[in-house]
């Protein structure tokens, strides 16, 4: 099997990626209306979407933060997730963190801490009735608001991704996490800054495989300040 590996070495499937800044100027310019006035499966995508750009992180990674880790503060949200594709055991990654950001609209951090104030009335029970590494971040719309699945979480960034014109015939909700990666390099975030959030252990995978790009430390910034 080596020897087939070795003459036939896996290819990358995207030569080109989509623009994830395409998503910021689509939510930008948005009509201005209150969070508290989406409903919950809107609130949720757009989450969603944001946080898988602001972290560059996979459907799997995002539905795997346990709700205990979460802390929020005035100007950033931090979480961990539990036992990722990265992880052979089960246990806690390193602390993930987003930053409070001046532009609104495009801002995870603002997504977020209104997703957590929208879902509280459901997590009472949730405590009770799951093992704390199992009651989630990211919430079902069905009555029981039970955690949703890594294949939800695909169709939420997919819908999204349709909603601002990507092709979604062209490009799989998994391309998210190539599209965010490329834009923090073409936005001038450093390679090693990108791999820490992406928990790429292997440069040379990342160049190959996820790397789109035709250097600042701050990931948020290069993600999310230029249009």
């Amino acid at each position: 099997m080596g020897g087939l590996r070795a003459l036939r070495p896996p290819k990358a499937k995207y030569t080109e990626i989509w623009d994830a800044g395409v998503y910021l100027t689509y939510l930008e310019d948005l009509p201005e209306e209150p969070l508290t006035e989406l409903p919950m499966g809107v609130l949720r995508r757009r989450t969603v979407m944001l946080l898988r750009i602001a972290r560059i992180a996979r459907s799997s990674d995002v539905v795997r933060i346990p709700f205990h880790t979460v802390d929020i503060t005035p100007t950033t949200i931090s979480f961990k997730y539990y036992w990722t594709k990265e992880q052979r055991a089960p246990g806690y990654s390193r602390i993930q963190t987003i930053t409070r950001l001046e532009n609104e609209k495009i801002c995870p951090y603002r997504y977020f801490r209104r997703y957590m104030q929208h879902t509280q009335q459901y997590r009472e029970l949730l405590k009770v009735s799951l093992p704390k590494e199992e009651h989630t971040v990211f919430l079902k719309l069905t009555q029981d608001h039970g955690p949703i699945k890594a294949e939800t979480c695909s169709k939420d960034a997919k819908k999204e991704m349709e909603a601002c014109g990507i092709d979604t015939g062209k490009y799989s909700s998994a391309t998210v996490r190539h599209a965010a990666a490329t834009r923090a390099i073409m936005c001038g975030a450093s390679v090693e800054a990108v791999l820490e959030a992406g928990r790429w252990t292997s440069r040379q995978v990342f160049e190959k495989f996820y790397n789109r790009a035709v250097r600042v430390s701050d990931l948020s910034a290069a993600l999310f300040g230029a249009q």
